[in-house]
């Protein structure tokens, strides 16, 4: 019985030990392929939303950024917005609604 054991155990390594390799990438080729897909890239937008808190008031926001890549003569160039709205709450109570923009034109 034990050598039936080892005999298995013998030629279960060895099945495994003959089959080649699973191809996993180096991680240069995964390097080289965010390389690619960063310079494939024309545009991209983000959401999301955050809160503060300074002392006793507290604010929360709502955020998009958009933007688009442009890219001549080996140069890159991001034009995009930015915006934020929100709701800033003091420490009354009392709340002011907050709404503000930022706009890069690419200079």
């Amino acid at each position: 019985m034990r050598k039936a054991r080892i005999l298995w155990g013998v030629l279960t390594v060895l099945a495994f030990a003959g089959r080649p390799a699973l191809a996993l990438p180096t991680v240069d080729e995964i390097l080289a392929r965010i390389a690619k897909a960063a310079s494939e890239l024309n545009s991209y937008s983000s959401e999301g939303k955050m809160s503060l808190t300074e002392g006793p008031r507290t604010a929360t926001y709502t955020c998009t950024d958009t933007g688009v890549i442009i890219r001549k003569d080996g140069k890159v160039v991001y034009k995009y917005c930015q915006m934020m709205k929100g709701t800033v709450t003091g420490p009354a109570g009392e709340e002011r609604k907050v709404e503000g923009r930022v706009v890069g034109d690419g200079k």
